[in-house]
């Protein structure tokens, strides 16, 4: 399993970028390496690593999409960790996680 960010170009020049995680696995007719979608987890753009509320919300929403999937507690932790190094999870967040309260 891995997280695959999407590049996409917006009429206004800024980046958006689709998160999705995916398994990789060769086909069985011609051993060519392949890749499938698992799961989509959220849209962010590249403008939103000012705006908390915006990183909040994609956040939230990927947790709940990802809870969805029946992945291993070790895959979910590569998963987060992978999304965190372009994404900073809100303050906020941070807060809420180690006092055992979930954003809903």
């Amino acid at each position: 399993m891995f997280v695959r960010f999407r590049k996409y170009e917006l009429s206004n020049g800024f980046k958006s970028y689709r998160v999705e995680v995916a398994k990789s696995y060769r086909d069985a007719l011609s051993g060519e390496p392949r890749n499938k979608v698992v799961g989509y987890l959220g849209t962010f753009h590249d403008v939103w690593s000012f705006s908390s509320y915006r990183r909040l919300d994609f956040w939230r929403k990927a947790e709940q999409r990802l809870s969805k999937l029946s992945l291993t507690e070790g895959d979910k932790s590569k998963i987060w960790a992978a999304i965190e190094k372009r994404v900073q999870r809100p303050v906020m967040i941070l807060a809420l996680t180690k006092r055992g309260i979930h954003a809903a």
